[in-house]
Formats: structure tokens, C-alpha cells, sequence
């Protein structure tokens, strides 16, 4: 496990100079804080019942099955804000496949938003009805989460994706520490 005193350090991070900054950022890694290291799965049941809660759809027992073992056999890693931008381009090209896979798969039909949204700031319509709605990455697109069916959710832009399963204090946000910061 990790040390309990250093499990909330991000809020530290900001009162220290560089320099301490840096070796605070040393320890977490050390203790596993910010890699991504095993995953208290407890952490990982909350996760799941809060995506399932947010978007009103259950992950079927198969892609969960998948789930535990992709947690249990890898070590995901934050990856740098280049390296994401590399791996979203590469899961741009593969998406519609994905959720293609992700119907057959689950025996599900992946939802689509029934009118147009609208971004309040701009007024711009931002997803189209009969739009697919958000891949959402159950392990993270920053941390290298697969681009296959059984780590995918469909998730509304954006009080589902974004403002939800993202949101401030979300158990996604726990369990990834460190893609907010």
C-alpha cells in the first residue's frame, strides 16, 4: 500500500518552491501517487458504479472481466501531454471501429444525442443530433488506456463525459491522479 501521509500531496505541490516541488513529485512516483501503479480496487468499484450512475448504462460482466485483467497485468503511466496527443490521434482513427466492436461486443447500440447541443459560451452547436455520443476511455487516454471495445463507455458531451465522470472530486479523478493538475 501506499503511505497514508502521502496520498493527498497535490494540494501541497503549489505552497513548495521547484525544487522541493520536484522531489515531492520523486516520492509520489516512488510510492506509486502519480504512475499509475496497482490500483485499489475498491477505488476501481466506486469508479465503475459512478460512470454507470452518470450515464444511466451498466458495463456488461465481459467487459468488466476484461477490466480487471488489463488493471491487474498492466502498469499505466501518466503519459506527457505529447505523448497523449499521439495516442488521441491514433484512437481518432480507430474509433468507429472500437465502437462498432463495442456493440457487437456488449449487444448494446452505442447512443446518439436526439437534438443538437449548444455551447453556452459560444452559441456554436457542438455535437450534432444523430451524433455518436463521447468515447469515453474507462483507463484513460493520458495514461495509455487501450483502444479496444471493453475500454470504452458511451458518454454525453459534456454533463456525462466532461462535467461528470471527469468532474471535480469524481472517483475517476481520484483514481488517475495527477490528469488534473
Amino acid at each position: 500500500g501506499i503511505p497514508h501521509n502521502v496520498i493527498n500531496t497535490n494540494g501541497m505541490r503549489n505552497q513548495l518552491g521547484e525544487t522541493n516541488q520536484a522531489n515531492l513529485i520523486k516520492v509520489e512516483q516512488a510510492t506509486g501517487v502519480r504512475s499509475g501503479k496497482r490500483v485499489d480496487s475498491e477505488t476501481i468499484k466506486k469508479y465503475i458504479r459512478d460512470m454507470e450512475g452518470r450515464t444511466g448504462r451498466e458495463l456488461p460482466k465481459n467487459q468488466i472481466e476484461y477490466l480487471k485483467t488489463a488493471l491487474r497485468n498492466k502498469e499505466y503511466k501518466k503519459m506527457s501531454p505529447v505523448e497523449t496527443a499521439k495516442h488521441r490521434v491514433v484512437f481518432d482513427r480507430v474509433k468507429n471501429k472500437v465502437i462498432k466492436d463495442w456493440e457487437v461486443n456488449t449487444g448494446q447500440q452505442w447512443p446518439v444525442y436526439n437534438e443538437n447541443v449548444i455551447s453556452e459560451k459560444t452559441g456554436r452547436i457542438i455535437r450534432k443530433r444523430g451524433d455518436k455520443y463521447d468515447a469515453h476511455h474507462i483507463i484513460e487516454n493520458t495514461f495509455g488506456g487501450e483502444h479496444e471495445w471493453w475500454n470504452m463507455h458511451p458518454a454525453k458531451f459534456p454533463t456525462e463525459h466532461q462535467a461528470g465522470i471527469h468532474g471535480s472530486g469524481s472517483p475517476a479523478n481520484i483514481l488517475f491522479k495527477g490528469v488534473k493538475q
